[in-house]
């Protein structure tokens, strides 16, 4: 297998890791860019993510929706190169369900900064 480019898989909460990487996975086997062992590692990956990510958002009052992670591999190892921010995620207000991501600007509710801001600030807690 050489020259593979970056595995991407994206994440829509938990119970759609496991259908989205059964979906696609065909085709990077296909392609040759991964091994069967290394998309059961980016499986494993991914739920890890998935429950820090959730477990760290609930205690600063957001609920993890979504989110969107990328893989890569070099030199034989499985790499997560990604950020966490509202822009790869889709995070809500656990009291007020308000969307506190990049849906504010994709559905223009209004206050893209403000919000972002506000979830820095949780973050930061």
């Amino acid at each position: 297998m050489q020259n593979r480019n970056a595995v991407r898989i994206d994440a829509e909460a938990r119970a759609r890791i496991v259908q989205r990487v059964e979906h696609d996975h065909i085709h990077i086997l296909a392609l040759e860019l991964a091994t069967p062992e290394e998309l059961e590692l980016v499986r494993k990956y991914a739920y890890t993510v998935n429950d820090v990510l959730k477990e760290f958002f609930l205690e600063r009052g957001l609920r993890l929706i979504d989110f969107k992670i990328e893989f890569g591999i070099a030199d034989g190892q499985v790499l997560l190169a990604d950020e966490i921010s509202p822009d790869t995620c889709r995070l809500w207000d656990v009291e007020t369900n308000e969307k506190m991501d990049k849906d504010r600007f994709r559905r223009d509710l209004g206050n893209v900064e403000e919000t972002y801001l506000e979830v820095f600030r949780r973050v930061q807690e």
